[in-house]
């Protein structure tokens, strides 16, 4: 298990989440539940079940102490209670319409006509209805003595909780079986406990009537013992281990005379209620009556009842979600509180006096900025790890590129170092292929130059490197080389425009056009791909290199071969020879 983990989730429950402490106050038994919300999110944490008689529990000052004892045990969280329905009055009431303020006014008009005492002395507080029946601005109001809600308030004074809500029995009721969805249809809840039934009627999700009548349990109770002639202890365990309605196995046959007084109050009240609504409630489905209380835990009860009475007898439903985890039979009406405590926003009376109701809103307050503050920092979390994620991963691009670049970088210089090393052996080489090329150049013109004489009536006298030949030199073609500074060589044996050749040749007279030989053999050595250009020399550029005891007089020409470009190292040039000024003929 990871400890820091948990260590700093129960840190910051306090921020994420509510407590509450639901207390019903019940005549028998008194319900306790324990639980908490976080996001909408109810967990039930625990319950307790607390039976007066079987604790010892007799007088008030030794049930407020056991209940004080609970709290503490518990936790000093805010408690949700609820009054017996008989403190406090809830009544449906139809106002004109209004604007807010008036409406307030109105209110507490109503609420001083139908408690009968001044402003002071009661608490109470509303909610509005959807329209139904004869009411067209239908207002729910609970309406409650301020003195004994200070008494029920003070009974806990020394446990220092603070209260989150004060309800009614009707009101949790109301609150418990709509938390899981309005019904469409009519609803009667009726809740059986030790000393009275409260009645709640809900219809198409909303309350539209509550009130209470003093049977309950105990009185099924002293019936048992006035037939069987035994004491209230001995009477209360035989109800809750046997069927006394079942007509076959119940030692008490009269028993049921008990059951019919407490079911002829519950249709009075509803025929009473149809009566006052003989419009509206014959439109209506029938009534079903959902039992709750510990007294609808007697066996067979339920059974008789469906079989005696004109309405619908059912059970509490279960419930789902937390509240399966609880018998709703005892446990609805606290249920209920815990639904308004954790829930402000659904319709609800609270009986809160003035004080504890701006306590209740600072908490609420404070709740909200917690919540906030909360929300808050999960998002400057959520940033600062998105951030931090963000930032590695730039980091790690960072050095993935470094090193990508630092591979690139290595490989440049190592491919440099390789240039550097061809530059190297290619100079060294260098001078070796140039002569080469050359040779061969030299021969290939030969050879062109023996086919063309062997088709031509022709003969060629000299055969030059252009540079020899325009410096006026007799080297051989194939003495073109020479070293520079830096130790490799360089061709010595361009012509005037580029590298080349010069050729002396004569041609014949036959008695024909003079030139036209010379432009065929200039035409047919232009085919060859080896000459970039082939061009006669005019007089004024030739050399007399040539003894002119070889040479035909005016039969003689010259023919310069520049090759096609080479694939070494270009050299500059060597300039033609200036043509030299036309002699000024002397005179006569």
């Amino acid at each position: 298990m990871n400890l820091a983990g948990l260590n700093l989730s129960e840190r910051l429950r306090p921020l994420a989440a509510r407590r509450c402490i639901a207390i019903d106050l019940g005549g028998s038994h008194i319900k306790v539940l324990l639980a908490e919300e976080s996001l909408g999110q109810i967990r039930l944490l625990q319950h307790q079940l607390i039976d007066l008689t079987e604790e010892g529990l007799i007088s008030a000052e030794e049930i407020n102490r056991h209940l004080q004892g609970v709290i503490k045990e518990l936790g000093s969280f805010p408690i949700a209670l609820v009054i017996p329905q008989h403190l406090a009055i809830s009544q449906v009431i139809d106002l004109p319409p209004a604007a807010g303020r008036d409406i307030q006014q109105l209110i507490e008009e109503e609420t001083i006509s139908l408690s009968g005492l001044s402003d002071s002395a009661i608490i109470y507080d509303y909610y509005r209805l959807a329209p139904f029946g004869k009411f067209n601005n239908p207002i729910w109001v609970t309406i409650g003595r301020e003195q004994e809600i200070r008494e029920q308030i003070g009974r806990f004074a020394a446990t220092g909780a603070g209260f989150c809500g004060i309800t009614t029995t009707a009101n949790a009721l109301i609150s418990a079986f709509l938390a899981h969805g309005p019904p469409t249809q009519r609803i009667v809840l009726a809740d059986l406990g030790a000393t009275s039934t409260t009645m709640a009627i809900i219809d198409h999700g909303q309350g539209v009537y509550a009130t209470s009548f003093p049977i309950g349990g105990e009185s099924f109770t002293e019936g048992v013992a006035s037939y069987r002639k035994c004491t209230f202890e001995e009477a209360e365990v035989l109800k809750r281990s046997q069927d006394l309605f079942s007509p076959a196995h119940s030692p008490l046959p009269e028993y049921g005379e008990v059951a019919d007084a407490w079911m002829k109050n519950v249709e009075k009240i509803l025929q009473e209620w149809f009566e006052d609504n003989a419009d509206w409630s014959r439109s209506i489905e029938p009534f079903r009556i959902l039992l709750s209380g510990g007294g609808s835990l007697q066996p067979g009860l339920i059974a008789y009842l469906q079989r005696k009475s004109v309405y619908e007898f059912q059970p509490w439903p279960e419930m789902p979600g937390p509240a399966a985890e609880l018998p709703m039979a005892r446990y609805a009406i606290a249920w209920g509180a815990l639904h308004q405590a954790f829930n402000p926003s659904v319709r609800s009376c609270s009986l809160l006096p003035i004080e504890l109701r701006v306590v209740k809103q600072r908490q609420t307050q404070l709740l909200r900025v917690n919540l906030a503050s909360l929300v808050m920092l999960g998002l400057i979390g959520l940033m600062l790890v998105v951030g931090s994620c963000h930032k590695l991963w730039l980091i790690f691009e960072k050095h993935r590129l470094i090193d990508r670049a630092e591979a690139a970088l290595n490989k440049a210089q190592a491919i440099d170092i390789l240039n550097q090393r061809r530059d190297v052996e290619l100079a060294n080489l260098q001078p070796v292929l140039e002569r080469q090329k050359n040779m061969a150049d030299l021969m290939q013109v030969m050879q062109i130059l023996q086919q063309v004489r062997e088709q031509k009536d022709l003969w060629f006298v000299l055969l030059a490197d252009a540079q020899s030949y325009f410096a006026g030199t007799t080297m051989l073609p194939v003495e073109t080389l020479r070293s520079n500074s830096l130790g490799s060589t360089l061709v010595t044996n361009p012509s005037a425009g580029s590298n080349g050749f010069v050729v002396e040749l004569c041609i014949p007279d036959k008695g024909g056009e003079k030139l036209k030989p010379l432009n065929d053999l200039v035409a047919e050595l232009k085919k060859q791909t080896l000459f970039r250009k082939v061009d006669t020399l005019p007089p004024s550029q030739r050399t007399n290199l040539v003894d002119p005891k070889l040479l035909l007089a005016d039969r003689n020409y010259s023919v310069e071969l520049e090759l096609a470009e080479s694939s070494f190292a270009h050299r500059a040039p060597v300039p033609k020879k200036k043509p030299e000024p036309p002699a000024v003929p002397a005179a006569p």
